[in-house]
């Protein structure tokens, strides 16, 4: 029995380090405004997104590519659709995205980030009649429904194990 008592907490840190290390995909949210356009009622107009990717190693250095990606501008969605839209990392940090898409007729989205900051962005839009807008978003990262299972196994556990100690 007493064997049982001593190895209770290592089984129990084992079992929460294999949880986290399940969680390998990581979801963003996109905000952001556009600031200028000479494109008629666009200009003051708010859009937002996301996108996901799988989260590569703690020391990865390189492109990683989406898994998904959706952002509303206006009336346009724009989606992964004909393109390949990316997200860099330097040592496993996050520095940056970029999205360009380009219409048979012309026109093209240019969302980048890195320039400001890895989770700031500037939007560039050219309509097919050469007009343009531009705007400006931030980048936040949307906690997944493991993170929040974890932290609730663990606050049982605590109280569960702080409940044994007084009993």
């Amino acid at each position: 029995m007493n064997h049982l008592h001593t190895l209770r907490k290592p089984l129990a840190a084992a079992v929460l380090t294999l949880a986290c290390a399940a969680a390998s995909a990581a979801d963003f949210r996109v905000d952001g405004s556009i600031t200028f356009s000479d494109i008629v009622g666009l200009s003051g107009q708010t859009f937002s997104g996301q996108f996901s990717l799988d989260l590569p190693t703690a020391s990865f250095t390189g492109d990683v590519p989406l898994t998904a990606f959706r952002l509303t501008v206006g009336a346009q969605t724009y989606t992964l659709a004909g393109t390949a839209p990316s997200v860099y990392f330097d040592n496993g940090q996050f520095t940056g995205l970029q999205y360009l898409w380009t219409g048979s007729d012309g026109a093209s989205l240019n969302v980048t980030t890195g320039f400001i900051g890895a989770f700031e962005g500037t939007l560039d839009y050219t309509a097919a009649d050469q007009k343009f807008a531009t705007g400006s978003f931030t980048i936040s990262a949307v906690p997944e429904p493991e993170s929040y299972a974890l932290m609730l196994g663990g606050l049982g556990l605590v109280g569960w194990m702080a409940r044994r100690r007084k009993a």
